[in-house]
């Protein structure tokens, strides 16, 4: 049976519902992406949130009025003063209910430095893919790294790989991970490094259906049924804000 390779980058890739149904079709859920810039000053309290400028303006309105419920607090740096600023990626879906309308629901996943291009994803390149498939490699890493004031990239480690793969998975990890770019944090308008973790699972598929998964299972999906929300996400180590959301 032939076997298909996946990335799972936990928290950072979302089930994305089909597109708008024909009128005839019941309505479906639409799930989507979504970030957010938010301002804190050195006391925490929020200043400024900031949403997509590409959502359309009720769902922007709807994210930001959500995020202004939140609580914030801020990771102070020795030398470093003003406000500070970081951004949130989000998940977001409507889900259609019985009276013809759509219950928003809104999921956090993470906070810090943006990718930039990524729509809340990493994209991963195709030496990556390659390289998993060519190794057979299942295994739940951690990939630690640093984005600097810049928006540069640099690999600090790559734990949980097997001594059998790690030859030839952790080269085009570090080539991935480095190619990327990213929107810094800032602390009083100034740019700063943060130091980030991703968790990635590689899996070995034996079906390609095993690749779609059901739009509904995604974790703002299941907010927006009231249905609860979870899952891991990437953590940005040192940075300079913390995120409570009402959720």
């Amino acid at each position: 049976m032939k076997t298909f390779s996946a990335i799972v980058l936990s928290g950072a890739l979302v089930a994305c519902a089909a597109s708008a149904a024909p009128t005839a079709q019941a309505p479906k859920p639409v799930s989507f992406m979504a970030d957010a810039k938010v301002e804190v000053d050195p006391e925490g309290k929020l200043v400024k949130v900031e949403a997509s400028q590409d959502l359309p303006d009720s769902v922007r309105h709807y994210i930001e009025q959500q995020v202004g419920k939140w609580t914030f607090k801020r990771n102070l740096r020795e030398g470093e003063t003003g406000n500070a600023t970081t951004y949130l990626m989000l998940g977001a879906c409507a889900v259609p209910t019985p009276g013809g309308g759509y219950s928003m629901g809104l999921a956090y996943h993470w906070a810090g430095p943006r990718v930039i291009g990524g729509s809340g994803r990493f994209p991963v390149t195709q030496e990556l893919l390659t390289a998993v498939s060519r190794t057979q490699a299942s295994a739940v890493t951690q990939v630690h790294f640093t984005v600097a004031a810049d928006g540069t990239t640099h690999l600090d480690q790559v734990d949980g790989l097997h001594a059998r793969v790690k030859k030839g998975l952790e080269p085009p990890i570090k080539r991935w991970i480095e190619a990327l770019r990213f929107d810094p944090e800032t602390i009083g308008g100034k740019a700063v490094a943060t130091r980030s973790t991703l968790p990635v699972e590689f899996r070995q598929y034996g079906r390609s259906e095993d690749l779609h998964p059901d739009p509904m299972v995604s974790p703002q999906c299941r907010q927006a049924g009231m249905a609860g929300a979870g899952g891991m996400a990437p953590v940005a180590v040192d940075s300079v804000i913390s995120v409570t959301p009402l959720i």
